[in-house]
């Protein structure tokens, strides 16, 4: 609010101006106008429609009329689908097809078996020529004795036990030229088994023996033996005979104990 003599702003309660002095006219105060709410909108009506008669008559034939269900033909079986559905059904085995089934197996572990014993007694008889060497290699005659007849020939095994003492200590005297951990190594050169009539004159040779049975298998043998260490090797080509006697391999190693060759 201001003075409307000099124009100097007054307060809303000064009565006259304190500059110039002239009365201050009140000011009306401004009538408020009260809101007068809007009234709510009426509702509308509902309306309803009216059905002409060719719509009630198209309504009623349409709910009169029965409603049609889709039939689906049914798909023909495919016989190969069959044909497998009926092998895929577990048939229980019979009591006669199980037992042949055992024996089968039962048969074919006999076959292997077999094969394997026959493999292994065809083959052991190298062993032996080694585990004879191995004897003299760790200084063991009775050792390399048993491997060369068995123990019901006790007079020769005890001759051959007396000859082995002496080829040893000749053989390590000569061996210990090469080290003193020699070792005696085995190849084999000629392996021929003995045919019926020399196995017969062999085992004559073994009738001196007082053997309660005969030589089933001998072979002719041509190796070479090896020694080697650390200041060098030497190689001797020998012969033997290796004899199969009561399920077991013998070396008849006739040079070695001073014998006479069973087939000479």
């Amino acid at each position: 609010m201001t003075c409307k003599k000099c124009g100097t702003s007054l307060e809303p309660n000064d009565r006259f101006c304190y500059a110039c002095g002239a009365p201050v006219e009140p000011q009306a105060p401004t009538p408020v106008i009260p809101s007068i709410p809007s009234p709510p909108p009426a509702p509308t009506p509902a309306v309803t429609p009216i059905p002409t008669p060719a719509a009630t008559e198209t309504n009623a034939a349409t709910a009169a009329q029965p409603t049609a269900t889709a039939t689906v033909p049914p798909v023909p079986e495919n016989p190969l689908q069959a044909t497998l559905a009926q092998s895929a059904v577990t048939v229980k085995p019979s009591k006669k097809n199980m037992t042949l089934g055992f024996l089968s197996i039962g048969v074919g572990c006999l076959i292997i078996i077999g094969i394997l014993c026959y493999l292994f007694s065809n083959n052991g008889y190298r062993s032996a020529v080694k585990e004879m060497w191995y004897g003299v290699e760790r200084q063991d005659a009775n050792g390399a004795a048993a491997n060369m007849f068995p123990s019901e020939a006790s007079s020769q095994l005890d001759l051959t036990e007396q000859t082995m003492e002496t080829y040893l200590s000749t053989f390590q005297e000569h061996a210990a030229r090469y080290g003193d951990n020699y070792h005696i190594s085995i190849q084999f050169d000629d392996v021929e088994e003995l045919d019926t009539e020399q196995l017969e004159q062999f085992n004559i040779w073994f009738q001196n023996l007082s053997l309660e049975k005969e030589v089933n298998k001998t072979y002719a043998v041509d190796y070479t033996r090896s020694i080697s260490g650390k200041n060098g090797k030497e190689s001797e080509h020998r012969f033997c005979y290796i004899y199969h006697y009561d399920g077991n391999w013998y070396v008849l190693d006739t040079a070695l104990l001073g014998l006479q060759d069973p087939l000479a």
